[in-house]
Parts: C-alpha cells; sequence; structure tokens
C-alpha cells in the first residue's frame, strides 16, 4: 500500500474545497472520547479498531478544513455525526498492503453532499451482481468481455458505495444507478450517479489494487 499515492488520488477526485487525510490502520490509535465511545454502543473489537483509525483520520482531515478538536459521535444512521456545517465521510477497508482508513470534510457552504469508498479486494460475489446492481448496469456489464468484468464490477460498486455515503438515507444498492462518463483524464474516471433525485456526479481512481471512488454535490 503506497499511502503517499492514495493521498494524491483522493485529492485528484475529491473536490478542491475538501480535504482528506488516510493511512494504514494505527496498531495503537487514539482512543475514542468518551462520548464517542457511549454513542457506539457494545461494538466488538475490530469494530471499535476501525471507529478509532476513522476518527483519528477525520479528526485530522478536520484539522486541515481549520476545524480542531472535534468530537464525532456515531449517528442514528451509524455514521459520523459532523460538527455544525460540516460533510464528511469516513471509509475503512482491507486490501493490498493491509487494512486502510480514510475521511474526506468539507464545508457545506461549498460542498453540500459528500461520500468517499475505497475497495481493496476483489469486490462483490459475482452471485450478487444482479442485487447490488441495477438492470442497466448489469447490462452493460454483461456486454464486456468476461475477463473485464470483475474489475468493473469493482469499480461501479465503489461509486455506488460512496453515493449511498453520500446521500445519507437508507437506500438499496440497487437503488443507485452508476454510469462512466467520457471526459476522464489524469488517471480519473468519471460518473454519473442518480439516487432518485437530481444526477450528481462520481469520480473514481486506480492505485495498485485499490480503487477510491468519491461523489459530492
Amino acid at each position: 500500500m503506497d499511502s503517499a499515492e492514495l493521498l494524491r488520488a483522493w485529492r485528484r477526485i475529491l473536490p478542491a474545497a475538501a480535504r482528506v487525510c488516510g493511512g494504514p490502520f494505527l496498531e495503537s490509535p487514539p482512543p475514542l472520547s468518551a462520548g464517542e465511545r457511549r454513542s457506539a454502543g457494545e461494538v466488538g473489537t475490530a469494530r471499535l479498531r476501525e471507529l478509532q483509525n476513522g476518527r483519528h483520520y477525520a479528526k485530522r482531515a478536520l484539522e486541515a478544513l481549520g476545524v480542531p478538536a472535534a468530537e464525532l459521535p456515531v449517528g442514528r444512521d451509524r455514521g459520523p455525526v459532523w460538527p455544525q456545517g460540516i460533510v464528511g465521510s469516513i471509509t475503512h477497508a482491507a486490501g493490498e498492503g493491509g487494512d486502510y482508513a480514510a475521511a474526506a470534510v468539507a464545508r457545506v457552504s461549498e460542498v453540500a453532499a459528500l461520500g468517499i469508498d475505497a475497495e481493496g479486494g476483489g469486490g462483490p460475489d459475482p452471485r450478487d451482481w444482479d442485487r447490488v446492481l441495477t438492470r442497466d448496469e448489469m447490462a452493460r456489464l454483461l456486454a464486456l468481455p468476461p475477463p473485464s468484468r470483475p474489475a468493473e464490477v469493482r469499480a461501479l460498486w465503489c461509486v455506488k458505495e460512496a453515493a449511498l455515503k453520500a446521500a445519507r438515507r437508507s437506500l438499496d444498492p440497487a437503488e443507485v444507478e452508476a454510469r462512466r462518463r467520457p471526459g476522464a483524464a489524469d488517471g480519473v474516471e468519471l460518473w454519473i450517479v442518480r439516487s432518485g433525485g437530481a444526477p450528481c456526479e462520481g469520480r473514481s481512481a486506480h492505485v495498485g489494487a485499490w480503487v477510491l471512488a468519491a461523489v459530492a454535490t
């Protein structure tokens, strides 16, 4: 895992107004605050480790945005409760080089909604493709040569996950439609994403075995 290269890729796909921080899971991450730990409820060791690492990078991103000493309790949707006037997203993934976490934040005056996702593994099981993809996505996928389909599903899934996080409401993955659009440059792939409302823009990038995606409105 090349954390510096991943960070450069995040900056290419995120809005200019956003701030991002990410890296490998720390062996001894800073503990959650009392309020954060209480809001998490009863969680296992693995989930606690995710929360600690994700919030470590989220707080560093907030500091870069000029918001120090923030507390990020777990909300009713199980996502972080961001400080007033802030939107953000956290992602955790396992893949080449070990476990990884990243967080992106922005001010609502500049970015209305924000979601990010990282995928370092193989993506959804082929047996689940017709469940997590829309009918049109499946049709476009099946038009591709079979060897290229798993990588395409992984990119689609990453963009859809970012869109679900940006929506901050309960949606089934098959309710989110992601379609590539022309104009990719500098290793950035462009997407049009629809989830019932007005379409929004998604961007993705590949770094080694990793796929990163960001959706913002």
